[in-house]
């Protein structure tokens, strides 16, 4: 078995080799199940936690997602990338409303510039996908005639 960064790492190469879970999920199965391992091992790590939290989101497995994300910011109120990746999940299931509050509780927790721009950019797109999910709801309505 790895030991914990090494499978974090080894994780990060499976999502740059191949964005696509469907062709490398084989190894990204391989990775969840070290990732696993690691946890039952640290089960209060906020680190494996997260890891274990983007691999089943990257296998479409939300539920698993959510629950090990939420774990992760129990584990690590102050864990930025727990809370910048629980907000890209909720944007993605298109809770928007509440991925503004979670990307906005992300931009607070930010402690470098690079971390303080990508939750400002998520939190900028967010607004953008509200937006411009408004504005055709509007279009949707009865005109009056």
């Amino acid at each position: 078995m790895l030991a914990a960064p090494d499978l974090v790492l080894g994780f990060a190469s499976v999502l740059e080799a191949n964005p696509n879970p469907s062709s490398s999920s084989g190894r990204l199965s391989t990775y969840i199940e070290n990732l696993e391992c690691a946890f039952i091992l640290d089960p209060h790590s906020a680190d494996i936690c997260t890891c274990l939290g983007m691999a089943y989101a990257a296998k479409l497995d939300f539920h698993r997602s959510i629950e090990y994300l939420e774990r992760a910011r129990r584990i690590d109120k102050n864990h930025f990338f727990a809370q910048f990746r629980y907000a890209e999940l909720v944007s993605r299931l298109h809770a928007l409303p509440r991925a503004e509050k979670e990307a906005r509780h992300a931009l607070r927790l930010a402690c470098s510039g690079w971390q303080f721009a990508m939750a400002h950019r998520q939190l900028k797109d967010i607004r953008r996908r509200m937006r411009s999910e408004s504005s055709f709801a509007r279009w949707l309505r009865k005109l009056p005639i």
